[in-house]
């Protein structure tokens, strides 16, 4: 006769024969996103064959669109009767762990959203006037990288170091992309 333990974890593990494998799919997030992603993005929900996650910061949301569809194949290939066709991944705020640094975090945002001096200001001539932010480059005209200093103050407001690090390798690839672009 097999233990009560033995019979649940058996149940837990496969779940009722011919049952998707929900369970393996959540225990297994840490494994099939990766140790770091799966720190910071936890897959919650299977809805209309989509695998819903939410991260705890929108760099970490990025990051998992980024490998999106290497871990939706790593997924395919461990569980394919679940059919899942898409990775939905939303902003769901911060982790328990990580509330404690809020106060801390907004007082950087803070600072660094604070406007500047107006002899520093005045000193920068502009080409063209101040464009809103978010509205992008004017027309005719390409994207240009945030200057060295501008991204390291950016970064240097970025707690998680793991975070900070990855976030300066996309703004390294922004600026090659936008070299490539100009050389063209």
């Amino acid at each position: 006769m097999k233990k009560a333990a033995e019979i649940l974890a058996r149940l837990l593990d496969k779940g009722p024969a011919g049952a998707p494998p929900f369970h393996a799919l959540f225990g297994g997030w840490q494994e099939l996103a990766g140790p770091s992603l799966a720190e910071h993005c936890r897959a919650y929900e299977v809805r209309h064959h989509s695998l819903l996650v939410e991260a705890d910061h929108p760099g970490w949301m990025q990051l998992l669109l980024m490998q999106k569809k290497a871990i939706l194949a790593r997924i395919r290939q461990r569980f394919p009767q679940l059919e899942l066709r898409d990775i939905r991944v939303r902003f769901g705020g911060a982790k328990p762990a990580m509330a404690a640094r809020q106060p801390a975090i907004a007082a950087r945002q803070a600072a660094l959203a604070a406007p500047k001096p107006a002899a520093a200001a005045s000193a920068a001539p502009h080409s063209s006037p101040p464009r809103p932010e978010g509205s992008g480059p004017a027309a005719g005209q390409t994207a240009a990288a945030p200057s060295s200093a501008e991204a390291e103050q950016a970064l240097a407001a970025v707690g998680d170091p793991e975070l900070r690090e990855k976030l300066r390798l996309l703004l390294q690839e922004l600026e090659r992309r936008i070299d490539t672009a100009e050389d063209k």
